[in-house]
């Protein structure tokens, strides 16, 4: 929109009023557009245009850090990033905002009209650049690592609960006693199982705490237990966690049905916090098993 074509009635020199038909005539001479001062304000369809645009609202890049590098300065996550905020807009549109709804209140009128633009000031663009640190100690064992199968549990079972364990040493069998005190349970009994960060899967050395809790349970048919998975609060968004951690929980219970244990004496539930926000990160990736 070409304001040098808008009839004026103003001499903008001097900032006085023209009311002579001479002077206006002189003035406006070659102008296209009429725009007199008025008390109510006129919509017209010379001042229609189209307001198509295309824009870049908003865009994040990102990098993390490997974990080999964080590990060395005990962190458990580096990011760096930076966003960006109305990059660019793409419009044919002569004003300074395609994606404007304002106008000038008068009285009895409304402040906000769709498509209509009363010199909007248009939007800027923002740059913002960020580090994230999580700080904690990552677990010594890796996601990658080898994790506990339903397999290796019963096995795990049986190798508790029978007399004998058979060790095989370069190709030699080897029987060697092993003493098992009958499970006499009095009270409570509690143990803690561990989990590979970010995922539902047992440390591999936790098999043995867990053939334990089933033999417990082998042995003393009315006891029942009670599965509480946990997650900690360094490493994922509260949803994540809480799925995570009742995630958790299911795979103790799936493995101790799996060892024979009823489904009718096993309960679970996943928080979606931390055990104790007082101890490290790895503290807070369990499962607490209470059998009585």
């Amino acid at each position: 929109m070409d304001v040098d074509k808008r009839w004026t009635s103003m001499n903008w020199e001097t900032g006085e009023l023209i009311t002579d038909p001479d002077q206006l005539r002189s003035l406006n001479s070659g102008k296209t557009m009429w725009a007199p001062f008025v008390g109510t304000a006129y919509f017209s369809d010379w001042a229609v245009e189209d307001a198509s645009f295309l824009r870049l609202q908003t865009l994040t890049l990102g990098y993390t850090l490997p974990e080999k590098l964080t590990e060395k300065v005990n962190l458990t996550k580096v990011r760096f990033y930076v966003t960006g905020s109305n990059l660019f807009c793409l419009t044919k549109y002569s004003g300074y905002d395609p994606e404007v709804d304002t106008r000038r209140t008068y009285a009895g009128g409304p402040s906000l009209t769709p498509g209509v633009d009363y010199s909007a000031y248009p939007k800027s663009i923002g740059i913002v650049a960020g580090l994230n640190l999580v700080f904690g100690v990552r677990s010594a064992v890796k996601a990658s690592a080898p994790v506990v199968t339903p397999s290796e549990v019963r096995e795990v079972v049986k190798e508790v609960v029978k007399e004998k364990v058979v060790e095989k040493v370069v190709e030699k069998v080897v029987e060697k006693k092993v003493e098992v005190p009958v499970s006499t349970l009095k009270g409570i009994y509690e143990d803690d199982l561990y989990f590979v960060i970010g995922k539902a899967d047992l440390r591999p050395e936790e098999a043995f705490k867990l053939g334990r809790i089933a033999q417990i349970l082998e042995d003393n048919p009315d006891a029942k237990i009670v599965v509480t998975g946990y997650a900690d609060s360094g490493t994922g968004s509260s949803a994540t966690n809480k799925a995570l951690s009742a995630e958790r929980a299911e795979n103790v219970v799936n493995l101790l049905k799996k060892a024979g244990i009823s489904a009718s004496r096993i309960s679970y539930s996943g928080t979606g916090s931390d055990k104790d926000a007082s101890q490290s990160p790895a503290s807070n990736r369990v499962a607490v098993c209470v059998v009585k």
